[in-house]
């Protein structure tokens, strides 16, 4: 990723030790991107910028608004944000967006929404429980190997060793190796880009671990589930909520994975002890 467009420079006053001083500061690129399916806005996704088609992809899968790859028939990035003296809204994507033609869609309200329009929580997480996809993927990986993915994920966060401010999300193979990472300012972003360049480039993910740096939500699991991912790592801890979708859609869920440490909540027959 080219840092000149995910990095830029900031003008700060330091306090330190007792002392304040003017210094140079980096900060990481926050932009708006609109996702179009059919003519018709579905989302602005702050993120930031890179592997647009990547992150609009996976969004739109993930999210259930389109429910296969092959759906999407032509799908294309539309340049960048306008000169700031052309564009009075800085929130508004402008010209920076991504623009999908699909056959079909699922509907205008996924999962995800109805949970946070619901006024009675229990009964509606049963219901959207029962949506959820069931994982089949029989992949196991070793509590070693586990482990060392942490160590893998800190040679690979470059804008966070510059500026800070960004989740990170990659994917692994049962061997523990490498397929691909992307940073992003949400963690959701950073896993939909990760999602969607597996999609793009026809890597199957019914075998394959996904590490995200951010907490396990369940918008992340439910995210894996439709995309049948076995296994999610994270460096964090997960919500109960997320366990609970977890072991409803036969995911196993991994949190706090670092060092010498891991805690598995769910699908525990896949870690090899």
């Amino acid at each position: 990723m080219d840092n000149r467009l995910t990095i830029v420079e900031a003008s700060i006053l330091r306090w330190k030790n007792g002392e304040a001083k003017f210094e140079t500061d980096y900060l990481s690129v926050e932009e708006p991107l609109a996702l179009e399916v059919n003519g018709k806005r579905v989302a602005v996704l702050m993120r930031l910028p890179g592997a647009e088609k990547e992150l609009a992809v996976g969004f739109l899968i993930s999210e259930g608004i389109i429910a296969n790859f092959q759906d999407i028939m032509m799908l294309s990035h539309c340049g960048q944000f306008l000169p700031e003296e052309d564009n009075d809204d800085p929130l508004e994507p402008s010209r920076n967006i991504v623009k999908v033609t699909a056959t079909a869609l699922q509907g205008s309200e996924d999962a995800a929404t109805l949970l946070i329009r619901s006024g009675c929580g229990r009964t509606r997480v049963d219901d959207i429980t029962e949506q959820i996809p069931v994982v089949d993927g029989t992949v196991q990986l070793d509590a070693r190997a586990l482990t060392e993915l942490s160590r893998t994920i800190l040679s690979l966060q470059d804008v966070r060793k510059v500026a800070g401010g960004v989740h990170l999300a990659a994917l692994f193979d049962a061997n523990g190796s490498l397929i691909v990472s992307h940073e992003d300012v949400g963690r959701h972003n950073a896993a939909d880009k990760v999602f969607g360049h597996a999609l793009l480039h026809g890597i199957p993910l019914h075998d394959k671990i996904l590490y995200n740096t951010g907490r396990a939500s369940y918008e992340l699991v439910t995210k894996g589930a439709r995309l049948n991912v076995p296994i999610l790592v994270s460096k964090s801890s997960p919500t109960s909520l997320a366990v609970e979708f977890a072991e409803a859609s036969n995911i196993t869920l991994c949190g706090f994975v670092q060092g010498n440490r891991a805690n598995i909540y769910s699908g525990m027959e896949r870690i090899l002890l």
